[in-house]
């Protein structure tokens, strides 16, 4: 993904597509950008139901003393996400799915 994107997808079609339990009215938004409030898509670990909500983009990674300090990487490179310290975990522990219309 690049450094912004389009999201215009209704919400019924969002709640087909990923089997969304409920889905309220979405805005279209057509200039998303780093660190702004983003919907995502995550799984409840328990019941495993998708759900749709508000998230900020942005890591702050785990081990962090300061969050306001930390590095504020806007992507990262497939390859390496198992390997590097600042994505490690979180790849393996926190996924979502981030729906968009383009890029």
């Amino acid at each position: 993904m690049c450094g912004r994107f389009t999201l215009f997808a209704k919400g019924e079609e969002l709640k087909a597509e990923f089997k969304l339990t409920e889905v309220s009215a979405l805005p279209s938004s057509y200039n998303i950008a780093p660190f702004q409030s983003i919907l995502i898509i995550s799984q409840d670990a328990e019941t495993h139901d998708n759900h749709l909500h508000l998230a900020h983009w942005g890591l702050i990674p785990s081990w962090t003393k300061n969050p306001n300090e930390a590095p504020k990487p806007i992507n990262a490179r497939f390859e390496t996400l198992k390997e590097k310290l600042y994505y490690k975990k979180a790849f393996q522990r926190q996924r979502c799915l981030i729906p968009t219309s383009g890029f």
